[in-house]
């Protein structure tokens, strides 16, 4: 009942009609046609062009994608939800995000380092696989390769060692359960020979109720000598044993394997006035660097990521083969290539029909798609060839590579988005939903590749256009929180400008005093700096008092327009607060979101004949205070950058190699 069930269910854990922007279901059906629209979800604030991983899949199914059994940990904020990565050619980056509607979504799903604010973190358990001592071996059949070989050599030598009952015809392959210590002494016999590369010879003395002895022999071979041998330090094995007689039934094995993450959640909802930061890693590997990555892949990646069903038409694995032979591939990144290029060679319809029941998904978009009209928006169509959108395409180049050998997996989650040169950041639309595949590279880790045809192809150390050619300091932090890694890379810049503007000042000509009295007291820095102190008390209650008896809306738009005037960006007669405020935004995005909800208050306070000064609620009122405070701090900032021409905007140039 597994596929129909999970096929039934899938989604129910996943999106609903007020989430938009929610992590992708557990469960990733086949579907019919899709509806999306334009609906902004979020700004990203990124170095590089990347999709944004929502979750990852490890199951193939006929009727979709599955997550493997995972379990979910809480962790306090900036505290890291995986080891750092031990790949080549990776680069720790930070991306910052600001939602459109609220969300608990944290992406990119599998590479989320740490995020500024507590959040819950999915990771894959351990592969565990039950083993029966006796009977059928079609479940031995479908275990990873060096656990196959292992599972047929416990058998075959417990059938040598444990004697065969005549009164029991009944009984799978008729064969006594045995005791633990039995299988104990044959896994430990089949270690020593795996270590010392020789022979062990095991013999057993089995007296019988009518006290005859029997003596049983086996021998067990080294199973690197025909085999793919066993990592012993990487596999538990432990015995399983029967509730009533206390028999050995079955093996268990679980093979060790480093963390892997699959979804990240912030533990709170957040709104679409918060924003939050992560970490990551991008991967900058040419393809040079992964066509000569090799074969050596770890355990752990064939045992997950070269799994098919039993279920899979045959056609799917030989249109695989064909696949490659047509491109004389040879390494994994050139069947990763060919399978690319064949793919992207078909039709993009979101209008398709979807498998009927107990149709693989795969099968039914390579070989019935083309027997079903093109979307009605593409007169350019070509009938005749594959249709389908990223869903189908992104999960096809996974099971057609783990056809061939190559470990490959399903994600879903959004594209990079729109570049906004006048934010200096990514929009990323309910359209931008999409799914694509990862392919693993011995060295290098997961790589994304981007087979869905129409879309953008996935350029690896692709920098943003704001640090290719754009505005370097438009693209500026959006803080949640004083505290947070943008506000403290904030201070350190400001620190920074503060120690270039000492040493400028400590180059300037010093005024030669030496004919003046050395005796004379110097009044004159302690006049000038009363003045100072006396200039600025009195401009503070001026400030002050001009804001007395405004209520929260008015008085932060108030101080929005006078700081803004102070730096020199003075609101024009004809503008409205909004135009006002979005030239602002054109300045530095820091501001943008924060001004906005400024001037939308205050519009709110003016044209609804909200009078009452209670009408604004003691939070409502906070949030404005915090509001107004970072649209100073960010203005502030860029004037100091522009006036100085120092640097690249925060944050950006800090490059991590690990």
């Amino acid at each position: 009942m597994q596929e129909p069930a999970n096929r039934l269910l899938a989604g129910v854990d996943g999106a609903g009609s007020r989430a938009l922007f929610s992590t992708p279901s557990q469960t990733m059906a086949f579907g019919g046609s899709l509806t999306l629209t334009d609906e902004p979800l979020m700004w990203v604030r990124s170095r590089y062009v990347v999709p944004y991983a929502g979750r990852v899949y490890q199951q193939y199914s006929s009727e979709g994608w599955l997550t493997g059994a995972s379990t979910k940990v809480k962790a306090p904020p900036r505290s890291a939800l995986t080891l750092a990565p031990t790949e080549l050619e990776r680069e720790r980056v930070s991306q910052v995000y600001i939602p459109l509607v609220d969300i608990k979504t944290v992406v990119p799903a599998g590479g989320v380092f740490s995020v500024d604010r507590e959040s819950t973190v999915q990771v894959l358990n351990p592969l565990l696989w039950q083993v029966p001592l006796f009977g059928s071996v079609a479940q031995i059949s479908r275990l990873p390769a060096d656990l196959r070989d292992l599972s047929f050599a416990i058998r075959f030598a417990l059938n040598d060692l444990v004697p065969v009952s005549t009164f029991q015809p009944t009984q799978l392959n008729n064969q006594n359960l045995t005791h633990s210590e039995v299988v104990e002494e044959v896994l430990l016999a089949l270690q020593a020979a795996d270590l010392t590369g020789e022979d062990q010879v095991l013999t057993r003395t089995v007296v019988d109720d009518l006290g005859v002895e029997e003596k049983f022999e086996t021998i067990v071979i080294p199973l690197s000598k025909n085999s793919r041998s066993v990592d012993w330090g990487q596999l538990k094995v432990t015995i399983g044993t029967d509730s009533e007689t206390g028999m050995a039934n079955r093996l268990n094995f679980e093979r060790s394997s480093p963390i892997e993450q699959i979804g990240v959640e912030l533990s709170r909802e957040i709104s679409k006035d918060e924003t939050f930061s992560i970490q990551t890693f991008v991967s900058l590997a040419t393809d040079d660097q992964l066509n000569e990555a090799g074969l050596e892949y770890p355990t752990w990646i064939g045992d997950r990521y070269l799994q098919l069903p039993p279920s899979l038409p045959d056609e799917v694995g030989i249109l695989a083969s064909q696949i490659i032979r047509d491109a004389d591939a040879v390494t994994p990144f050139e069947k990763t290539e060919a399978v690319k290029a064949f793919l992207r060679n078909q039709e993009y319809s979101l209008e398709i029909m979807g498998p009927e029941f107990g149709v693989d998904g795969i099968y039914y978009f390579l070989f019935q798609t083309q027997d079903e009209p093109c979307a009605s928006i593409d007169p350019n169509c070509d009938t005749s060839k594959i249709k389908g959108y990223s869903q189908y395409f992104g999960s096809s180049a996974a099971v057609l590579l783990r056809s061939v050998g190559v470990p490959a997996r399903f994600v879903a989650g959004w594209a990079s988005g729109e570049y906004v040169p006048s934010a200096g950041m990514f929009l990323v639309r309910d359209k931008d939903r999409h799914g694509w595949t990862q392919v693993y590279f011995p060295e290098y880790g997961w790589i994304d590749y981007e087979v869905t045809p129409g879309r953008a192809s996935v350029e690896r150390g692709n920098l943003s256009p704001s640090l290719t050619g754009g505005d370097r300091l438009t693209a500026g932090a959006v803080s949640s929180s004083e505290d947070d890694l943008d506000f403290l890379l904030d201070i350190a810049d400001l620190e920074r400008l503060a120690r270039e503007a000492r040493a400028l000042a400590g180059e300037l000509p010093v005024r030669d005093d030496t004919q003046s009295n050395q005796d004379v007291f110097p009044w004159e820095p302690f006049v000038w700096a009363g003045g100072v102190v006396a200039a600025i008390g009195v401009a503070m209650f001026v400030w002050w008092f001009s804001l007395r008896g405004l209520d929260a809306s008015a008085k932060a738009y108030a101080r929005v327009g006078r700081i803004a005037f102070l730096l020199g960006m003075k609101r024009r007669n004809n503008q409205t607060a909004l135009e006002f405020v979005s030239d602002l935004g054109d300045q530095t995005v820091a501001a943008r979101e924060h001004a906005i909800f400024i001037a939308i208050e205050f519009q709110r306070q003016v044209y609804a004949g909200l009078s009452n000064k209670a009408d604004v609620d003691h939070e409502q009122s906070k949030n404005l205070d915090k509001a107004w405070r970072r649209v100073a701090r960010a203005l502030i900032i860029y004037r100091i950058r522009q006036l100085s021409g120092i640097g690249p905007e925060f944050g950006e140039g800090r490059r991590v190699k690990w």
